[in-house]
C-alpha cells in the first residue's frame, strides 16, 4: 500500500470525511486480523479485535505522524490493543484447532493432518515464548517485516530487535526440543 495514498486519506478524514476511513479499513483489516491470529487471539475473539483496532485506529487518526509509514503506525496500535486485549483475559492465549476440513482419506489426509498438528505445535510452542520475544518473532518470520519496521513498530533500537530475535530463536528452539522433540529435530 503506498504511504502516498494513506496520508492523503488521512488528510482527507481528517478534514471531516470520514467516510473515506472505509478505505483505510478495507486496506488493513486482513493483515489486522492476521496479526491478531499469529499473537495469540482466539479465533473466536478475532472480529471483535480486529473492529477494535480500526475503531481506535479511526478515534487516534489525529495523532498519527508522517514520520513513519502509516502501516507501522497501524501496526503499533495493534500489537498494543493485542497486548490488552490478553492481558484482560488473563489467560493463555487460545489458539485454533486442528482444521475440520481435511481431505477425507489417504496419503494426502495424512499429510494434511501431520501439517495441521505441525503449525498447531508451533503455535503452542511460540505462545510459550516471553512476549517481548514473540512479538518480534511474529513480525519477522509471520509478517515478514525488516529490522527497521520491526524498530519502528515497536520503538526500539535495530540492535534490540536483533537480541530479541535471536535469544527468541534460541528459547523457541529450547521448547521445541523439551516439548515436541520431534520438531526441535528438524
Amino acid at each position: 500500500m503506498p504511504t502516498g495514498n494513506d496520508e492523503r486519506l488521512i488528510r482527507e478524514i481528517l478534514a471531516g470525511d470520514a467516510d473515506r476511513f472505509e478505505e483505510i479499513v478495507r486496506s488493513y483489516q486482513n493483515r489486522i486480523a492476521g496479526l491478531a491470529f499469529r499473537m495469540g487471539v482466539r479465533f473466536d475473539d478475532m472480529e471483535d479485535v480486529t473492529v477494535e483496532i480500526m475503531t481506535k485506529t479511526f478515534r487516534n487518526l489525529h495523532l498519527y505522524r508522517p514520520d513513519y509509514a502509516f502501516s507501522t503506525w497501524i501496526y503499533r496500535v495493534a500489537i498494543n490493543h493485542i497486548r490488552d486485549h490478553h492481558r484482560r483475559r488473563r489467560r493463555d492465549a487460545g489458539l485454533e484447532p486442528i482444521s475440520e476440513h481435511l481431505p477425507a482419506t489417504g496419503t494426502d489426509a495424512l499429510q494434511a493432518a501431520g501439517e495441521d498438528q505441525r503449525r498447531r505445535e508451533i503455535r503452542i510452542a511460540l505462545a510459550r515464548l516471553p512476549e517481548r520475544y514473540r512479538t518480534a518473532m511474529i513480525l519477522m518470520h509471520l509478517e515478514e517485516k525488516s529490522l527497521a519496521e520491526i524498530a519502528a513498530i515497536l520503538n526500539l533500537p535495530v540492535g534490540t530487535i536483533k537480541s530479541r530475535l535471536s535469544r527468541g530463536r534460541e528459547r523457541l528452539r529450547q521448547i521445541l526440543i523439551r516439548e515436541f522433540p520431534h520438531l526441535g529435530e528438524k
